[in-house]
């Protein structure tokens, strides 16, 4: 009768169920939050007005000057308007490098919140990686601690030796510290994460029933990461950015010019002629043409280039090291599930049937059903590295 109080007390703890926190908060609505409540990206969308503004000032044309020649000596007068006419087409070229400079911001924004992004779902990957493992331990305890109570109960009664007992009350003790350190590390994250999202979230649950089910990378085109890649992509816009400025700086090389115009009055004899004057101004550009500006740019559009190729061989052997770390990871998580959970599980049975005939100490069926857990612990700590290694895949846009 004993046996089966104790076997009854070890099968309450459902060894294929995972005790999730209540439904609340999911990884999308969190993501949602983040980018509404993000104090970074709200900061970074203020600036929008001032890229437009760049635009406005970009479209503009300079405004005439009204000039005067008085001349009593000469009895001349003179009043007129210049006006400075550009030549070529330099002011859509300003309108087109303030058009670049916005698309170059809204890049860097989108870099910002897809840094937020992936700070939200690794620091969400953490709090569920170890929400489920402090359940695990809860419940280990909480079978531990029922265990203990029965045996001691039975130990009165010469059912089961002391000694039993203290072995048992030490897994109990080292169960519980492990579960505080678990907890301290929960508590941390909880705060961490409520950084990224902008509001405390520090009493929420969180909702991660699906966490174990993984999804698997789909087959990598170098063509297509090079495409999509968030720095691949910003550089190439950064290097339009600077041909256009070249493109602007040589448009200056060809002059503007500035006519003017107006009423020329000329008195003589107390009498006053009318007449109307034009004068030209054009500025020759003989001794700086600009080289230096030119040259500049044309040097920073090559370091682009280089950087650009530097850039596509260390994501092409980080994908290396991606893959071939998460194939062991998937070796693991088919051997874990195929055959260490299987078999342990197995070893349970076996070792409860071997205690039911009194060929084991309750102690000896403790422990593998221990080693059952530790191994169900690990195989969450390998799913957790796989969403982990995933997570920071798609943080560069692949």
């Amino acid at each position: 009768m004993f046996k089966k109080i104790l076997l009854s007390a070890i099968l309450l703890f459902d060894l294929n169920n995972f005790a999730l926190a209540k439904e609340k908060i999911s990884l999308d609505e969190l993501l949602k939050l983040g980018l509404e409540n993000n104090l970074k990206i709200k900061s970074f969308k203020n600036k929008k007005d001032i890229y437009l503004s760049q635009i406005i000032i970009a479209n503009s044309v300079n405004n005439p000057v009204f000039n005067t020649d008085i001349s009593p000596p000469q009895r001349t007068y003179r009043f007129g308007v210049n006006q400075e006419i550009e030549i070529y087409s330099k002011r859509q070229l300003r309108i087109d490098e303030a058009k670049k400079n916005k698309e170059l911001y809204e890049l860097e924004l989108n870099k910002l919140i897809n840094e937020i992004k992936f700070q939200i779902k690794s620091k969400f990957n953490d709090i569920a990686y170890l929400e489920i493992k402090a359940n695990k331990y809860n419940k280990l305890i909480e079978t531990f601690k029922n265990l203990i109570n029965i045996s001691n109960k039975r130990e009165k009664v010469g059912d089961i030796p002391k000694i039993d007992i203290n072995q048992l009350e030490l897994i109990y003790l080292n169960l519980l510290n492990e579960r505080e350190d678990i907890l301290s590390r929960l508590n941390q994250e909880k705060i961490n994460i409520s950084e990224f999202i902008g509001i405390s979230i520090y009493d929420k649950d969180f909702n991660y029933e699906n966490y174990l089910k993984f999804k698997s990378i789909p087959k990598i085109y170098l063509a297509d990461i090079y495409q999509k890649n968030v720095e691949i992509f910003y550089f190439n816009k950064l290097k339009e950015y600077f041909f256009t400025q070249k493109l602007k700086v040589e448009s200056e090389n060809i002059p503007n010019f500035t006519l003017g115009s107006g009423l020329d009055i000329v008195t003589e004899n107390q009498q006053a002629n009318f007449g109307t004057f034009i004068n030209l101004n054009v500025p020759i550009p003989i001794f700086y043409k600009k080289e230096g500006e030119i040259k500049e740019l044309e040097a920073k559009i090559f370091q682009l280039d280089f950087e650009i190729d530097n850039l596509k061989q260390v994501i092409k052997i980080k994908i290396d090291s991606f893959l071939e770390k998460i194939n062991f990871l998937k070796k693991q998580i088919n051997l874990y599930e195929n055959e260490i959970l299987p078999k342990s599980m197995e070893l349970v049975k076996k070792s409860n049937k071997a205690f039911e005939a009194g060929k084991y100490g309750i102690v000896n069926s403790i422990l593998f059903y221990q080693n059952y857990i530790q191994n169900e612990l690990k195989y969450i700590d390998i799913i957790y590295e796989y969403k982990k290694k995933h997570y920071q895949f798609r943080k560069r846009g692949l």
